[in-house]
């Protein structure tokens, strides 16, 4: 049975691309450095104020993203995990190319967990899928040797089945969490699974929610957690991926570049720290201090591909989830949609990301320099838009043009609107009523990206 892509509510060509992700061909090339990739993402104890004191009776955690996401879906679970008193280094982000209807992820999967088991010294771990990573994390229990690696699975905001995850004749304990207010996946209970309805939570909220985290922990812990929030510190390390955006594609000889910002400018007070990252993308860990707002430069080794900026308010708790993205190789599905930034270097390029749930029109603001961007094109319920891309589509000048690439995806949306570089403004986005400056740069000198994490 195909698990991924037959309930995606898509439009029918992209339904035809998440219907074929299901059928990975098998006898794939095994990917060692599936594993290895992700081993910088997880910061030590002593780089985020853990003491040895932290919890390991509990397997290791292994957390798989959905279509076009990556690992830092999972940054607030992770954070709410290590608040509740369990040690940061044994959760696990699974990176995947969703677009890539070639490699068996399946196999590559199995690696990734068997390469956590050996560094933790562990038997088992325990496993969440979020939509499409749920579809994944069903292929792999279907074999026995998916199934005698993992403890426990939760199924997220994912497909339903006629069973609970794994052989005919294996039982693993099951968590199946879904919503009917899910646009993107018609999910529903699950027999010989654990079903928890969650009303009125969109698609990607229900994998960074406080109701999905306090389901997961009592599932995984067998009790209830005492914290539903990451803890606020005064010395915060930040460290994660830097990865091509919607296909988490490693660049090498690639760096990063760190700079302390003013928080009503969005300019640059310092001189910038420079960054090494890893064989497998994976960077830091490095200090901030709480309540100063940072820049965050993902540098592409070719000259000829823009700076991605990457704009936040202040950090209030140490993350080890931090992503950073850049530009894919233009051949790719991914490069091709994103072609589209072609417009004059005087121009502003300008992305907002929602690190946490989705934008949504009628629910949420989101205002650039006082004006609206939401509404049923941009922030439908049916889209569940996490990204929003404002430029110039046609570079002509004018507003209001369609990008029919973009309307082909989910989570995505493009606002053909023409922003005129000017270094003596600035830009103010608000999101909820909070607000974040950004300077009013072009593309000479970067995307601008800014993250909101609620």
């Amino acid at each position: 049975m195909s698990h991924i892509g037959d309930r995606y509510m898509f439009s029918s060509d992209l339904l035809d691309l998440m219907r074929s992700m299901a059928k990975w061909p098998t006898g794939a090339a095994l990917h060692l450095a599936v594993f290895l990739s992700f081993c910088g993402c997880v910061q030590s104890e002593s780089n985020d104020g853990q003491t040895n004191q932290c919890d390991t009776a509990s397997p290791p955690v292994v957390f798989v993203h959905g279509f076009l996401a990556s690992g830092d879906t999972w940054n607030q679970h992770t954070n709410r995990f290590v608040a509740n008193g369990k040690c940061r280094q044994r959760f696990w982000t699974f990176d995947w190319n969703t677009l890539d209807r070639e490699s068996d992820h399946t196999t590559d999967l199995l690696a990734f967990i068997d390469g956590v088991l050996d560094t933790d010294a562990s038997a088992q771990v325990d496993l969440i899928g979020h939509s499409a990573g749920g579809g994944l994390g069903y292929e792999l229990l279907s074999s026995r040797a998916g199934a005698s690696v993992v403890r426990r699975y939760v199924h997220i905001a994912s497909f339903p089945s006629d069973s609970a995850a794994g052989p005919p004749d294996v039982s693993i304990p099951m968590l199946n969490i879904w919503s009917p207010a899910d646009k993107i996946v018609e999910s529903a209970d699950i027999d010989g699974a654990i079903n928890i309805e969650v009303p009125d939570v969109d698609h990607y909220r229900l994998a960074t929610s406080e109701t999905s985290f306090r389901a997961i922990y009592e599932f995984l812990e067998d009790r209830q957690p005492t914290q539903l929030e990451g803890r606020n510190e005064t010395e915060i390390s930040l460290s994660g991926k830097y990865l091509t955006f919607a296909e988490n594609q490693v660049v090498p000889d690639s760096r990063i570049t760190v700079y302390e910002v003013d928080s009503m400018t969005g300019r640059r007070l310092s001189d910038g720290q420079d960054i090494d990252v890893g064989t497998g993308g994976e960077w830091g860990p490095i200090s901030v201090s709480s309540g100063q707002n940072i820049e965050l430069v993902a540098h592409h080794p070719d000259p000829d591909v823009p700076p991605v900026r990457h704009f936040r308010p202040a950090p209030e708790t140490t993350e080890s989830q931090f992503y950073l993205r850049t530009m894919p190789d233009p051949s790719s599905l991914a490069g091709i949609l994103l072609a589209q930034f072609h417009q004059s270097t005087d121009k502003t390029i300008l992305v907002v990301y929602n690190a946490s749930g989705s934008f949504q029109y009628g629910r949420d603001s989101l205002t650039l320099d006082g004006e609206e961007l939401l509404d049923e094109d941009t922030a439908s319920a049916e889209n569940t838009t996490i990204a929003l891309f404002i430029f110039d589509l046609n570079d002509d000048g004018e507003d209001g043009a369609i990008s029919p690439l973009f309307s082909m995806f989910p989570f995505l949306a493009a606002i053909d609107r023409s922003i005129m570089a000017d270094d003596t403004q600035e830009m103010s986005l608000k999101h909820n009523g909070r607000e974040l400056k950004m300077p009013r740069d072009g593309r000479g000198q970067g995307i601008m990206l800014a993250v909101f994490d609620e």
